[in-house]
């Protein structure tokens, strides 16, 4: 384990811990409810300097018209935010990334190895740290140069803080749960599987991390067929 950052296969003497699906099932709900609240959270701070020290609003729409680009900003945001995720994971593995779109999140993830638990806190907490640095400074100078400028940040910055709730989520588990610097990280995007050492396990067989290291080849079996599949059907036409 010294020195690595990932392993190609689950190593023996692991156990399956926990799997969290950001996309469907009870955790998909879980997982919503988070993200509501930090939104909550994230627009009663923003909003808070208003309260203590009113200013005018720019003249643009009466102020909707700045909230409306920040919307738009925020899908820029959301881009940019996964592709932190996958500089991080690239730099750090060099394996390759998996992006994409479900109904709850935007995902990137590197669905054929296992992590090392350092390797995932870096990578989870990259996108939270970066923009956090930059987003809280551009706050705090834009609320004195311009209300408008300001709305667009607070817009965008509570995106972040929302985005980030299931990074956070994933870093406490991390940090308090799975605290063995030998723990591994399956990360497809929207599913996250966690495995633990166990020398019980040495020699044995799992029957529960069996059929999900299982399922896991099957799954990406299936998307190198359609992957051919297409690829041939393009040289084709």
């Amino acid at each position: 384990m010294e020195g690595k950052s990932f392993e190609r296969e689950l190593p023996q003497g692991y156990r399956l811990a926990s799997v969290m699906d950001a996309a469907k099932g009870k955790f998909a709900v879980i997982f919503t409810l988070i993200s509501l609240v930090f939104l909550i959270v994230a627009v009663g701070a923003l909003a808070l300097p208003f309260i203590l020290d009113p200013k005018p609003i720019d003249d643009f729409l009466y102020g909707y018209g700045y909230f409306m680009i920040g919307i738009l900003s925020s899908f820029v945001y959301i881009v940019l935010h996964e592709l932190v995720h996958g500089a991080a994971y690239k730099k750090l593995t060099g394996e390759k990334l998996t992006y994409g779109f479900t109904f709850t999140c935007a995902y990137c993830g590197v669905p054929r190895i296992f992590t090392y638990r350092k390797t995932a806190l870096i990578a989870v907490l990259a996108p939270f740290v970066l923009f956090t640095v930059l987003l809280i400074p551009a706050l705090a100078v834009a609320y004195n140069v311009s209300v408008g400028l300001y709305i667009v940040l607070a817009v965008v910055f509570a995106m972040h803080f929302q985005g980030c709730s299931g990074d956070l989520y994933v870093t406490c588990l991390l940090l308090f749960k799975y605290r063995d610097g030998r723990t591994l990280m399956n990360d497809t995007g929207p599913r996250m599987a966690f495995f633990v050492p166990d020398e019980t396990l040495l020699g044995k067989e799992d029957e529960k991390t069996a059929g999900f290291i299982a399922d896991m080849k099957a799954e990406q079996a299936k998307i190198r067929n359609n992957s051919t599949r297409y690829a041939t059907k393009k040289r084709e036409r």
